[in-house]
């Protein structure tokens, strides 16, 4: 009943919003988040070729069900502070971008889960000539799993270290009417402090130590957008990502591994369309197959159709609906095997003046594990954007989860809320 009330709430606020007269505005082309303005753009600072853009943000949050259970639920309050820098660099064939940010999070009731995480990325693309371009990125992460941040059925309540490093080169080749992209990516996942428990027993998690290697190659038919007002742009994709674990089912009583094998091989053929400017519509919509291929030929092969849609759809200059669909493999679960994971959005954004941003959504999300393990998760939320000037913003967010699962214990309801403050420089 919780939940209807909140989505019934949510809509009489989106309502509202469209009582709003839209004026004629110089953007009204333009998404609303995609936005810029001169009154609430960050300055920056020049050093050498760079221009630098350093962030820090504040925030406080609360859950009321940090442990994500149905029984004896914990509310809890947290504290969160990240600094961040941009640096963007235009020289000649290069341009350059590297991020990076720093956040800790400390938690003032659960012993042990307060965590410091970073993550940093560099990036260049480098222009070969008028119709060929190589691009090259290096990513190096830190985070943590816990109940809290993870919503996946077996996540971990120990906060879990996990550090990824991985890199992607691309080539884009545009000879002539057809663009083609040949893609290479590596990652590296390690976790570290991986001991948790659950119903009573430790168990050791190193198993889910992993590399992945994945190729792909995408034609995008780019002639037709040169012809259309609404940049239409057809393509067609296949990629292949092959995923290697270290170890798998670790015995507590012999310290030793079974040698279970968990890696698999992907297949991914897709094709869609590519709307990027001009008209109402915008966004990618994507549809194809997908193969999931497990080393252990005790586990099956999975096959499904998959699905990736992300669309903006302009209702008016100041009010945007943004839908999402998308169907996937992931390895990111404890699953023995491949999980097939669906999510379905809805979302909308209302520029209620230049300095308020209202936005209000729902999401559902189906996971299908193996052993025909289930559960399907609801989300709702309300939040806003206030820009005060260029240095300084503040939204906030409401959210109301509810999950439901065939696993024991896998059911909990939580509501979430979210202040943050962000000052730019």
């Amino acid at each position: 009943m919780r939940f209807y009330n909140f989505i019934f709430s949510t809509a009489v606020i989106v309502c509202a919003g469209y009582g709003y007269s839209y004026a004629e505005d110089p953007q009204a082309s333009i998404p609303v988040l995609s936005r810029s303005f001169d009154d609430f753009s960050p300055i920056g600072f020049r050093l050498s070729t760079f221009n630098l853009f350093p962030t820090i943000d504040t925030s406080v949050e609360y859950t009321s069900n940090t442990l994500k259970t149905d029984a004896d639920e914990e509310s809890e309050r947290l504290y969160r502070a990240r600094a961040g820098v941009t640096a963007q660099s235009t020289s000649g064939r290069f341009k350059t971008l590297f991020t990076g940010h720093a956040e800790r999070l400390d938690y003032q009731k659960t012993d042990g889960f307060d965590q410091t995480n970073f993550r940093l990325s560099a990036k260049t693309d480098y222009t070969l000539s008028p119709v060929a371009e190589l691009s090259g990125q290096v990513e190096m992460e830190r985070k943590h799993q816990t109940r809290y941040e993870s919503g996946t059925i077996n996540a971990a309540f120990d906060p879990i270290q996990i550090d990824e490093f991985g890199f992607i080169t691309a080539l884009s080749l545009n000879p002539g009417p057809i663009r083609w992209g040949i893609t290479g990516e590596y990652k590296d996942t390690s976790h570290k402090d991986t001991i948790f428990h659950t119903n009573g027993a430790t168990l050791v998690q190193s198993d889910r130590d992993r590399s992945s290697y994945s190729l792909g190659l995408k034609a995008a038919f780019e002639e037709y957008s040169t012809q259309s007002d609404v940049g239409f742009t057809p393509f067609m994709g296949l990629n292949m990502t092959r995923t290697v674990y270290d170890n798998r089912d670790f015995n507590t009583t012999t310290n030793s591994f079974s040698g279970v094998e968990q890696s698999n091989t992907n297949y991914n053929l897709s094709g869609g369309f590519d709307m990027k400017s001009g008209g109402k519509l915008r966004g990618l919509v994507s549809v194809g197959y997908g193969l999931s291929n497990p080393d252990d030929k005790s586990l099956e092969t999975q096959s499904s159709g998959i699905v990736d849609i992300d669309l903006t759809y302009l209702y008016s200059p100041l009010t945007n609906f943004i839908f999402g669909v998308e169907r996937f493999f992931t390895n990111d679960t404890d699953s023995s095997d491949s999980t097939l994971e669906t999510r379905l959005s809805a979302k909308v954004v209302h520029e209620l003046t230049r300095q308020w941003i209202l936005n209000s959504g729902i999401a559902y999300v189906k996971r299908e594990y193996g052993g025909n393990i289930e559960d399907d998760t609801v989300e709702g939320n309300i939040g806003f954007i206030h820009r005060i000037n260029k240095r300084f913003s503040v939204n906030g967010d409401v959210k109301y989860i509810s999950r439901e699962s065939n696993q024991q214990n896998g059911d909990y309801d939580e509501t979430r809320a979210m202040i943050r403050l962000r000052t730019k420089f």
